[in-house]
């Protein structure tokens, strides 16, 4: 059974990355899964990327997908997601050592 409601976000960061100094990561790429109550057909997929030697993310693209298709995968990926290591608070470390976020 689908959950009702989630939002995932998943950060790649550039540069820097998580634990490289003062200076906030910077962002390559944000892309963000959301299924609300508003739309319980649907899950909204975004992605913007920032492309090689530019100083910004890209625009957003944005895709919709049939919850009805994916029902399956969608309550794999969230016992998935219930099982793995976060790091806390949020955001400060990069337990996974790959420069990756995942909120």
């Amino acid at each position: 059974m689908v959950a009702q409601e989630f939002f995932i976000i998943c950060l790649r960061h550039f540069c820097i990355g998580i634990n490289g100094g003062s200076a906030p990561p910077t962002q390559s790429a944000i892309h963000t899964l959301v299924h609300s109550k508003d739309s319980l057909s649907q899950i909204v997929i975004n992605s913007s990327v920032r492309p090689d030697g530019q100083p910004s993310l890209g625009e957003a693209q944005s895709k919709h997908l049939n919850v009805d298709s994916y029902s399956p995968l969608i309550d794999e990926l969230e016992s998935i997601l219930k099982t793995i290591p976060v790091e806390s608070p949020p955001g400060s470390q990069d337990i996974y050592g790959m420069d990756i976020g995942l909120a």
